[in-house]
């Protein structure tokens, strides 16, 4: 971080707060699983452009060194090990991004290893270290915060000392973080088997399962955090084969098909035009996702011959990172977490069916929106 960034400074962005419950205090079971299709990725990675701009850090409280001086290739094995406290941790941790695991050492006690998620992408911070940098606003005013160290999206796991923790679960995590101090509480509040009616002009009345409300609820989520998610599960849907991710990316994209009108309606407007060629396109890739986690978790829960209940709703489980149906101890982690992102990909799928149909078929116009 020793350079000046060009960006410009998004006032809310400093007013994130850094997460404070996201220390890697959690152990995640992860076993082998094959890679995600490179068709998908492929068409997210064509996606990926821009996104919302971040403070311009003008001063940290250590030695800076400059560019001119080299560093070797500091990733080994597919290991990056940095020292707590070196003058070089930043720019060894942006030199080659083609590692996955990182591991910190030499950190003292009482110093955690935080997360979070910004414009730029995820990255910690060592709360107890004393680290902090100064950042200038737009207006010209300066404010210090937590000295943000952003790591490669490859990175699987994090070594600090000798414990280990997953990263993809930890990204998870981050990204529900986000979701609850965006308003909408958070993507395992989507309940698809609870009514909700929204009453149409004449009296007819149009029924909708509780994930209308979801969506509505979520689209109510500033822009720039919006977009912030959108990016940074983008990166993940690139880099994991966890379903999860496409999961809440699909609900970002719907919340963003939707915000263009729930801001108009806020804004004094009653019947308002859905069928916009953005506003569509986010639904499509929603369900996009959504059907291809479908395919991913069938293929899961074919291993072991098992298929969901009928008669309920799987929750989300995320966090039992794929477990392992040959081992004694994880078969029912295993069911838990292919079974879950099945059964909430296909009910989230059917709603924004119906929410993307409405639109097509020119019905939200002639229903007056909360």
């Amino acid at each position: 971080m020793g350079e000046r960034s060009t960006e410009q400074f998004d006032p809310q962005a400093v007013k994130l707060q850094q997460g404070n419950v996201l220390d890697n205090s959690e152990y995640w079971v992860r076993a082998a699983s094959p890679q995600e299709p490179a068709s998908f990725r492929d068409r997210i990675r064509e996606r990926l452009a821009g996104g919302q701009t971040t403070p311009e850090v003008i001063n940290v409280n250590r030695p800076l060194v400059t560019d001119q001086v080299a560093i070797g290739d500091p990733v080994v094995n597919g290991k990056l090990t940095l020292r707590y406290g070196e003058p070089d941790f930043d720019r060894k941790l942006a030199a080659n991004p083609n590692y996955q695991q990182l591991s910190i050492q030499g950190i003292p006690e009482g110093v955690k290893v935080k997360h979070f998620v910004d414009a730029k992408g995820y990255f910690f911070w060592l709360d107890g270290s004393g680290e902090m940098e100064q950042i200038r606003g737009g207006d010209g005013t300066t404010s210090q915060r937590p000295r943000r160290h952003y790591y490669s999206i490859q990175a699987k796991e994090i070594e600090m000392n000798t414990a280990v923790r997953d990263l993809e679960a930890t990204r998870l995590k981050v990204n529900e973080a986000l979701a609850a101090e965006g308003g909408f509480k958070g993507f395992s509040n989507f309940k698809p088997n609870q009514q909700v009616d929204f009453q149409a002009p004449g009296g007819q009345r149009v029924v909708a399962g509780d994930a209308m409300n979801y969506f509505l609820r979520m689209s109510k989520t500033s822009a720039s955090i919006l977009d912030v998610q959108a990016k940074s599960l983008e990166e993940s849907v690139k880099t994991s084969d966890n379903p999860y991710f496409k999961i809440y990316l699909a609900d970002v994209y719907t919340a963003q098909a939707m915000k263009p009108i729930i801001d108009q309606v806020l804004n004094g407007g009653r019947y308002i035009e859905l069928n916009n060629p953005y506003t569509m396109k986010k639904f499509e890739d929603a369900i996009s996702l959504l059907k291809s986690v479908d395919s991913d978790s069938r293929t899961g829960l074919q291993r072991v011959n098992r298929t969901p209940p009928g008669n309920a709703v799987m929750p989300m489980d995320p966090y039992r990172i794929y477990g392992d149906p040959r081992d004694p101890r994880f078969p029912e982690y295993y069911y838990g977490f292919w079974g879950g992102s099945y059964d909430q990909a296909k009910h989230r799928e059917l709603a924004i069916t119906f929410m993307r149909n409405l639109a097509k078929n020119n019905a939200f116009p002639r229903i007056e929106l909360p």
